[in-house]
Parts: C-alpha cells; structure tokens; sequence
C-alpha cells in the first residue's frame, strides 16, 4: 500500500494521510493543495508519534498529515470516495488506493485490512480536525471584527450592561488560553479550569443581544411618520449591527471552548472523543436553528418597515427609498452573520422600493386629472431633470399643494 492513502471526514472537513507524495498528488488533482494546511505535529502531540498510530505493518513515519475544510461542492466530491463510518469509532473514513500516482479504486475503511491508522487514532485525527475546523472559523469571525468600525466593535467592552461584562471577562481568559495552546497544542487541567463553565455566560449574553435586536426592530415598526421612520432607520442599523457583532463574537467564544473542552475529553475520557464530537455538532445545530428562527422573525417584522415606506413614496419620494435601502443594509449584516457562524440560509431576497411614477399614476387613477399636475412636477424633481434652485422650489411647491388636496 506503498501509494495508499487515509480519508477521514468528520462531516466539515477532510484529513488527507500518506506518504507525502501520494497526499501531494491527490489534492492537487482535486483542487484542495492550495487550502490545505498540515496538521502532523497536532498529530504527533496529540495521537503519538510513529508506530503508535498507524496499523500494524504500515509505514508513514516520513508520510504527510494534511487538513481542507469542506465546502458544499467538496463535501458532494467525497461522497465518491466511498467514506463510511468506522465500525468502532463512527468516523467517516476510507482508503484510496494508487497505481503509478493515479487513483484507482475506493475501497471503504471497514473492508480494507490494510488501513493506515489504527481505529484509535482515526477517532482522534477526527477530533483534532473538528478542532482545526472550529480554529479557523475562529480566524474568520477575528478578520470580521478587525474588518469593521471601531464605534460598531466597542459594544464588546460595554461594562455597564451585565451580561457584555461576563462576557467580555470570560472571552479575555478564552482567548489567553488559545494563545497558550498554539504553543503547547494541547490544554492543561490548570487552563481548562479558568474557562470552565463559561457557556452559560456566553449564551446569557447572545440572549441578551437577540432580545436588544427584537426590540430596536420592534421599535421602528410602530413608527407611522415617514419622516421618523427614515430618522430611525438609520439609528436601527448602526444599532443592529452592534448586537449582531455580540452575537458573532459570542460564537466565536463557543468555538474556542468547545476546543479546549475537546483537549479536556482526550485528556480525560479518550474513548469518549468522538461521542463529544457528535454531540458539539449536534448542540451547535439547535444554537444556529434558534438564531435563524428568530432573526428570520425580524425580518418579516422589517416586511410591515417597507410596506410603510412604500405606502408613502408619493409624498415622500426620497426619505421612503433611504427607509428601504437601510432595511436592505440591515438584512445583509444579518446574512454576514449567517455566513460566519455556519447558518446556510441563502442571500436572503431584497426589498425593492416602489418607483414614485408607479405611486403617482396609482393616484392619478384613483383621483382623476388634477393629480396629473402633481405627476409631472414630481417626476421633474425626482428626476432630477431641473438643475436651478429657483425652479427646483416651485416645482416641489407645485407637488405640495396637489398632495395636500388629495392626501
């Protein structure tokens, strides 16, 4: 099996283990080289070196341990391969074998003798790539939060609300602890210690956060006045996009405890590893479907902000297209979190602002000819069409004293 290598999934990314040349070869033929990171010294500190991990009468001591998070077109392109879940450690896993740096048949784990690790260190090469994969999740949502406004970020050092205050504690002495860990690659008791019990906390403060984010939204559909809606509008999404920001970084936290609580498991229980792992996944699905419940909730609340703005354009041809682009603003913050925390809910349709000539001739069908004066004028400001002031003003007259007469 001198070309053979090792497939292990654990459903969000993929292990690719070898000799170094066969790994090389088939993420390259696959595309996944350029993505792919190697993790053999997480391997080695964490599994053990050299013969403790591989199948009896295998050699891979100089052999490649190389990791590509999956994407929904990577993940369709392992199903060919044959991946099933191992018999003792239910870790999707198979062997490919290869003829002069080809590949040329699958063959599944559970029926091929030869297999390169023992069933042991394919539970544990599954967690450490659960681990890798929540890492750089981590990175993603770290990039966000360096990416963004400084005045939009600060919320996560508010001291003066409760909730952020025991997060912003906890998340300090989580992010201490996995600086720690890239040097040491695994978690010691001590440090698993200062961290733990700190879901509760960060899952208070990502209840608080979706609460503020109900409330904001809440608040500006019970405005009727066109000209506060579109004042608020503006407010909300700033707001908005603070709390959303306490929401992402609340998952990044989760993330990084749910690392150091796998070192934590491996430590304690090894012959546990891949149960907690399908139990994180499993937690970590309820967490992203009650996100997506209630910030779908928002935006059929935002439904009844831009059918307000558009039952007003007539009269208001500028300020309701500003209540409606940031309302659109806002529903894309909240598909950017989406995007970071793992929710696949599509991009999410656009609110299209009704064009003012549709609403006026919609008036002048409902109140005849002496709306037709009002049509022009407005069409001629809306337009843009009159470039001097003087002429601007009596043309916005002209529309007032129409509107007046049949609003």
């Amino acid at each position: 099996m001198d070309d053979a290598i090792q497939l292990i999934s654990d459903g969000h990314g993929l292990a690719v283990i070898g000799k170094a040349q066969a790994v090389e070869l088939f993420l390259v033929e696959n595309g996944w080289w350029t993505e792919s990171q190697d993790f053999r010294e997480q391997a080695n500190a964490i599994l053990g070196a050299g013969a403790a991990i591989v199948a009896e009468g295998t050699e891979i001591a100089a052999g490649a341990f190389r990791w590509v998070q999956l994407t929904e077109d990577s993940a369709a392109l392992c199903e060919k391969f044959g991946l099933r879940a191992d018999f003792g450690t239910g870790a999707p896993t198979g062997v490919i074998k290869g003829v002069k740096g080809r590949i040329r048949t699958y063959v599944q784990f559970a029926k091929e003798p030869g297999s390169l690790l023992n069933p042991a260190a394919v539970a544990g090469v599954a967690g450490i790539i659960s681990q890798l994969a929540a890492q750089q999740q981590m990175a993603r949502i770290t990039a966000y939060l360096l990416r963004i406004d400084s005045g939009v970020t600060d919320i996560l050092a508010n001291q003066e609300i409760r909730e952020l205050a025991a997060m912003y504690s906890i998340g300090s002495t989580i992010d201490r602890t996995m600086t720690i860990r890239e040097k040491t690659i695994e978690v010691s008791g001590t440090l698993w210690s200062t961290v733990q019990g700190g879901y509760e906390t960060i899952r208070t403060a990502r209840g608080y956060a979706l609460g503020q984010l109900e409330r904001i939204v809440k608040k500006l559909e019970s405005q009727t006045r066109i000209a506060t809606l579109a004042e608020e509008a503006s407010k909300t999404e700033r707001e908005a996009h603070r709390w959303l920001v306490v929401i992402a970084r609340s998952f990044q936290l989760e993330d990084g405890l749910n690392v150091i609580e796998l070192d934590q498991v491996r430590r304690e229980t090894p012959d546990r590893v891949d149960a907690y792992r399908a139990g994180v996944r499993a937690d970590r699905r309820k967490q992203l479907d009650h996100i997506l419940e209630r910030t779908t909730a928002l935006r059929a609340r935002m439904d009844t902000v831009v059918g307000t703005a558009n039952a007003n354009v007539f009269r208001h041809p500028w300020k309701s297209p500003a209540v409606i682009d940031a309302s659109n603003r806002l529903s894309a913050l909240v598909t950017d979190l989406y995007g970071l925390v793992g929710i696949d809910a599509g991009p999410g349709e656009l609110w299209q602002a009704q064009p003012w000539q549709q609403a006026a001739t919609e008036k002048v069908i409902e109140h005849g000819p002496a709306v037709a004066t009002t049509a022009v004028a407005g069409a001629i400001v809306v337009g843009k069409v009159v470039r001097t002031p003087e002429l601007r003003t009596m043309a916005v007259k002209a529309v007032h004293q129409v509107m007046r007469r049949i609003t």
